[in-house]
């Protein structure tokens, strides 16, 4: 690849253009490839989700419990990345902040790849330029993005969102070169 590649595309399109009102449940995406995961053994979640025109979601949680992980994920499909790739993406977000991860799926092993940035309220970039080491390396991995929400009762809205990859050869890094980033 030697340019600019969007990720989720067609699903972040199905879910800004429908309009929808209701509970969330572990079993029903919201569109294909956007759907909500928790821990049903710890805790209670109720879900109510709003897709306002325009808008992607506002969420409201009620938690009771302490539920071991409570998170929104966007599939992301199955990718490639190498070292000096360059994960992107701009959101705009309201509500309590949170830090995204990058789920992979490689065989039969989930590795996670932390994004760095927390998500706070408004519109931000964040980006992540991957090291030999990070979990997302490699070929055919199943890859999401986790966006963990608070696990107390909550209000938190995704206004808007692109999510992109920029290829090594691009040149464009969120950080500079360091010894440690060509290591495996």
């Amino acid at each position: 690849m030697s340019q600019t590649v969007f990720l989720a595309t067609q699903c972040l399109v199905q879910l800004q253009g429908q309009t929808y009102e209701g509970p969330a449940s572990t079993t029903t995406p919201l569109v294909e490839g956007i759907y909500f995961s928790w821990d049903d053994e710890m805790g209670a979640v109720a879900l109510e989700v709003q897709s306002p025109p325009g808008q992607l979601c506002h969420i409201t949680g009620r938690i009771s419990g302490a539920p071991a992980w409570l998170t929104l994920n966007i599939a992301l499909g199955v990718l490639d990345f190498a070292p000096g790739d360059t994960f992107g993406m701009v959101a705009n977000v309201s509500g309590a902040p949170c830090t995204p991860y990058l789920r992979s799926l490689h065989d039969e092993t989930l590795l996670d790849t932390a994004l760095q940035d927390d998500l706070r309220e408004g519109l931000q970039p964040l980006l992540r330029t991957f090291d030999a080491h990070d979990g997302v390396i490699g070929l055919g991995a199943f890859h999401t993005l986790v966006l963990p929400l608070p696990q107390q009762d909550f209000t938190w809205a995704l206004h808007d969102m692109a999510i992109f990859m920029l290829p090594a050869n691009t040149g464009l890094r969120s950080a500079p070169l360091t010894l440690s980033s060509f290591a495996s």
